[in-house]
């Protein structure tokens, strides 16, 4: 056999076939510059892939407490894979480490993302932002770090490892998953009215309803043009067929490798997962009486509903500790996202210097009111991505926190 062929009966690629060869695993036969592989010579190498090829399970096991949460789970963990999966570096892809700070870092540069283009579709209307506007941005910083604290003890890492280190805080930070679900989908939902409001100043905002209509009418063709890029732009849409050829990420030639499925069974491809997604976007979208344009917003509105009024028992038999930390983990690249993705819009309509402004001032609202919080703000993804912004030169400098007492430091008195 070729090594191709090979790869394709142990089901691997053919550069883990060379691997093989070169460790002495395999015995080839060398005739030039040809080289032939003999299944009998190889026969127990060869058979022990077959084997562990086949006898994986179908698809994942799921406790029967927790069947109608299964798929509300498998949704954001697919699609925050999809995120590790596009905007990592192949090496660490290969290698399962992750880091959100390096991944919205390279979400930014992939796709060209610039203050200019953002202003083009948000134009620059600094003196006119109402409070109302500004106030929805704050809430939406307010329900990130309520989401966010306490602190876990790996904020940005998105390894194995650190989902392993970050177990005692999930814990305790998903008690009640419910109001954690719902805490998260209220930061993503003020981010986005916030934007929404800047497009459309004059709508029913009291209702979510209302919101998720307006966002998608009149918000988020212009984030799709500047800000809003894969994989956050799976959508269904009636009458539209959403084409995945079409998706340049998905034709990066590490996504094809094997270490690029998704870790959990059913094991799917990158190309799969965006299918499998469409399929439940599609599925969602024709669940009521008229048939609606589905977006990653309304599947969190859904959810949050689902979570905290529908499904309470099914959240509270996730006793363990593995679904609880994979929820926190990908939950917080979302918010995490989204939170960047509204700071660069209101960074570039208002410019810098009132944009740090606002979030100094929000800073210091918080650490007057606890200590506690003063002492971990550095942590929380709003001050984080500050502090990448000012990394990325996309803003001169973060903002200023109230320095810590010294109790002995000499003072003395005249």
């Amino acid at each position: 056999m070729t090594v191709n062929e090979v790869a394709e009966l142990a089901g691997v690629s053919p550069s883990t076939v060379r691997a093989w060869i070169r460790k002495g695993l395999l015995k080839v036969a060398r005739s030039g510059r040809f080289m032939s592989i003999s299944f009998e010579d190889n026969s127990a190498h060869l058979l022990a892939c077959m084997r562990a090829q086949h006898i994986r399970p179908p698809r994942t096991y799921v406790p029967p407490e927790i069947g109608r949460y299964s798929e509300w789970h498998s949704v954001l963990d697919e699609l925050a894979w999809l995120l590790k999966a596009v905007y990592s570096d192949p090496t660490e892809l290969k290698r399962k480490r992750f880091r959100l700070d390096v991944l919205f870092a390279r979400y930014i540069t992939l796709n060209r993302i610039t203050l200019k283009a953002a202003r083009r579709e948000f134009p620059s209307c600094a003196a006119t932002i109402s409070p109302q506007v500004w106030q929805d941005l704050q809430r939406g910083w307010y329900n990130e770090v309520a989401f966010s604290f306490p602190p876990r003890s790996s904020m940005l890492g998105l390894s194995f490892a650190d989902v392993n280190a970050n177990e005692k805080a999930t814990a305790t930070r998903f008690l009640f998953p419910s109001w954690r679900i719902t805490t998260a989908y209220y930061a993503v939902y003020f981010y986005l009215r916030a934007i929404t409001r800047l497009k459309q100043p004059v709508f029913r905002f009291e209702e979510h309803g209302a919101t998720l209509t307006n966002f998608k009418n009149c918000a988020l063709r212009p984030l799709e043009r500047s800000l809003w890029h894969f994989p956050l732009n799976i959508a269904f849409s009636p009458g539209k067929r959403y084409d995945i050829r079409s998706i340049r990420y998905l034709a990066q030639p590490q996504l094809g490798y094997k270490y690029a499925r998704h870790p959990r069974v059913p094991n799917r491809s990158p190309k799969d997962v965006c299918r499998w997604i469409l399929k439940v976007f599609h599925r969602r979208g024709h669940a009521g009486i008229k048939v609606k344009h589905y977006t990653l917003f309304d599947f969190l509105h859904d959810f949050r509903v689902w979570a905290n009024y529908l499904e309470i028992e099914q959240l509270l038999h996730l006793r363990g500790p593995g679904y609880k930390a994979f929820l926190d983990q990908s939950l917080s690249i979302l918010v995490f996202f989204v939170g960047g993705i509204a700071e660069l819009v209101f960074l570039a309509c208002c410019g810098e210097t009132k944009f740090r402004n606002r979030c100094q001032r929000f800073y210091e609202v918080l650490a007057a009111s606890s200590t506690i919080i003063a002492d971990v703000y550095p942590l929380m993804p709003p001050a984080q991505r500050l502090e990448l912004l000012a990394e990325m030169r996309l803003m001169t400098r973060g903002i200023e926190y109230v320095p810590k007492p010294d109790p002995n430091r000499v003072r003395v008195a005249f």
